[in-house]
């Protein structure tokens, strides 16, 4: 069941943003995801047909007048035109009314849920994939390219499909009033449609490249604002801003290069079609003289070249526009069509609430990003149900990976793990996560009220609960003395609470959790003395018949251990109880003294020395 080294490298690999270009089967899969709103989308279609094949009538009708007021000078042909076009105008406002609405309204429905799907995909990642993006990048991708889709959904199709009714009517009625005129015109078209595919091509390159540096200076901005404090205690703001403004400097050359492509397509597509239009006037006015138009029909041949050298121009614009769509569609279903490495196997079983047995079986363990170092190796260990277990160790030597392992944020390389004799990998991965629980040294909370941060743990428990829950966790106390107390607001990642308030909430939404196994990681390690005492206390009642896994530095947390487990560079060096280890003399108590008490351990059992005493006495 471990994924093979080239697998691995396989899934964490990430293509260069450059090397994706925009593909067109990523819009036609955006238009399948409108499939549940195709009987709304044909209406909008009808009324698009109708306000489109009304505008084609309209140049007809405009000969009609010229002839009647020219050619027959009929006052009362004149006057029935002219009523019949306006009530032709009517209906026409009507259809585009109800063709805007429908299509808005899908669109932002689409939309909707296309983030919404997104957003889910990404709560589906393990944690390296968080390791190689930056969250600015995906919440960029969340935003300002969704919004590029939403508005080819919203807008560009909408102008699309009606110029596309406009060019292809708009043929059609030309080459039935005169054939050599419309062939004239249409000497145009080849040219423009050359000129629009190759700088579409580089078009849609250089969007996907402008949406991925601006996906940069979010991801700048994010990582900037949410550590605002460490920013402006190194006072390196210019050096943030700098760094900020370098990746704008690169969209707006970007933006600029865009818009002279932009603007050369549209240019040369507006010369070519009204240079189109100037020769059918030439033409046309010299067949009017010679008899073979009337001055009618050629007023309605002009209106009709109008209105397709319009529609060429749109579509040209349109074209970059489409581009531009395909890059940012491109960037959203790379996202979307992500499948985790941490999931559900096919025939993954149901997992009962465990006893809490643990087992480690000759694990080893290496990093998608660093295969070729093992973070853990041939890893043996045991852990009773209810067992209190600490994992001792210097910064990384492989505490944090052990029990990421348990949870499944990884899987191992090598071996399994298990719990009551279930591999993690053949078990349900949300069955598997429901009976952990997780107390991180720094605890992010909602910026919501206490009361949602602590419902978090069980969504659907009641308010009894959450306040019992509470009292166990000694939270209570600071609660009820907070300004609304349950549904006070505690702020972005709980800035308004401190560190011991925010453990206790921690502790509190674990508790209404009810795991059977619990990690606590550096639970109190950033808490001075009279915080760690209460939240201490709090542990105590929480850990209570659990198997806990303890990442600690401090004593107190060490010394009600049942076993003490250390280890170095991916191995269990030493194992045994707090007394065992000290008497060993091994790298257990040489943590101990320079971590944890930072004086040796025999100043505690020595008897003090004669020029001690004597110090003493004088």
């Amino acid at each position: 069941m471990p994924r093979s080294r080239n697998a691995a490298r396989a899934g964490s690999s990430r293509e260069k943003p450059d090397e994706l270009p925009g593909r067109p089967r990523d819009l036609l899969r955006l238009l399948e995801r409108a499939r549940p709103h195709a009987g709304w989308l044909a209406a909008s279609l009808v009324a698009l047909l109708g306000s489109g094949g009304l505008t084609l009538v309209f140049p007809a009708i405009t000969g009609r007048v010229v002839d009647a007021a020219l050619s027959q000078r009929d006052l009362a042909q004149l006057d029935a035109i002219t009523w019949s076009l306006i009530g032709l105008f009517a209906i026409q406002a009507v259809f585009n009314y109800a063709r805007t609405l429908i299509l808005t309204t899908v669109g932002s429905k689409l939309l909707a849920k296309l983030r919404a799907d997104v957003f889910a995909r990404l709560l589906l990642q393990p944690p390296a994939f968080f390791e190689e993006r930056r969250v600015g990048e995906l919440l960029s991708r969340l935003g300002s390219d969704v919004t590029v889709v939403e508005g080819a959904i919203t807008s560009d199709l909408q102008y699309a499909l009606r110029e596309s009714v406009f060019l292809v009517g708009g043929l059609v009625v030309i080459f039935v009033v005169h054939t050599r005129l419309s062939l004239l015109m249409l000497g145009v078209v080849p040219p423009v449609i050359a000129v629009a595919f190759l700088l579409g091509r580089r078009l849609s390159r250089i969007s996907t490249q402008e949406r991925d540096r601006l996906a940069d200076a979010s991801a700048i901005a994010e990582e900037s604002l949410s550590q605002v404090r460490i920013v402006q205690s190194f006072v390196r703001e210019e050096s943030v801003l700098e760094r900020y403004r370098a990746r704008l400097a690169d969209v707006v050359r970007l933006a600029r290069t865009q818009a002279r492509l932009t603007g050369g397509l549209n240019g040369f597509v507006t010369f070519a079609a009204f240079s189109a239009v100037v020769l059918v006037l030439w033409y046309g006015g010299r067949l009017v003289v010679e008899g073979e138009l009337t001055a009618g029909a050629l007023t309605s041949f002009l209106l009709y070249t109008l209105l397709l050298a319009g529609s060429i121009g749109t579509l040209g614009a349109l074209y970059g526009s489409f581009k531009r769509t395909l890059g940012a569609c491109r960037r959203v279903f790379e996202l979307l069509d992500r499948v985790p490495e941490i999931a559900d196997a096919p025939d993954a079983g149901p997992f009962p609430r465990p006893r809490g047995e643990v087992a480690f079986r000759d694990v080893t363990f290496r990093y998608p990003s660093r295969l070729e170092h093992d973070a853990l190796h041939a890893i043996d260990l045991v852990v009773r149900p209810g067992e209190v277990v600490a994992l001792v160790g210097r910064s990384g030597a492989g505490k944090s990976t052990l029990v990421a392992l348990l949870t499944r944020f990884y899987d191992v390389s090598e071996g399994a793990v298990s719990i009551d004799g279930h591999d993690v990998r053949a078990v349900r991965l949300a069955e598997l996560r429901r009976a952990i629980g997780l107390v991180p040294q720094e605890t992010m909370l909602l910026a919501d009220t206490v009361r949602e941060n602590i419902r978090f743990g069980r969504p659907d428990a009641a308010d009894a609960e959450i306040e019992a829950a509470a009292r166990a966790a000694r939270a209570d106390g600071f609660i009820d003395k907070l300004s609304k107390g349950y549904d006070t607001v505690v702020g972005e990642r709980g800035v308004k609470l401190s560190m011991g308030q925010r453990q206790r909430i921690a502790i509190a939404r674990c508790l209404l959790k009810d795991p059977a196994i619990l990690v606590l990681d550096e639970a109190t390690s950033a808490l001075d003395a009279e915080s760690e005492k209460v939240v201490t206390e709090a542990l105590e009642t929480l850990m209570r018949g659990r198997t806990t896994f303890v990442i600690a530095h401090r004593l107190s947390t060490v010394l009600r251990a049942d076993r003490v487990v250390v280890l170095d560079a991916g191995r269990i060096v030493e194992t045994g109880t707090h007394a065992q280890l000290l008497a060993a003399r091994g790298l257990y108590r040489t943590l101990f003294e320079l971590q944890l008490l930072e004086v040796p351990a025999d100043e505690f059992t020595r008897a003090p020395a004669a020029s001690e005493k004597d110090g003493e006495k004088s």
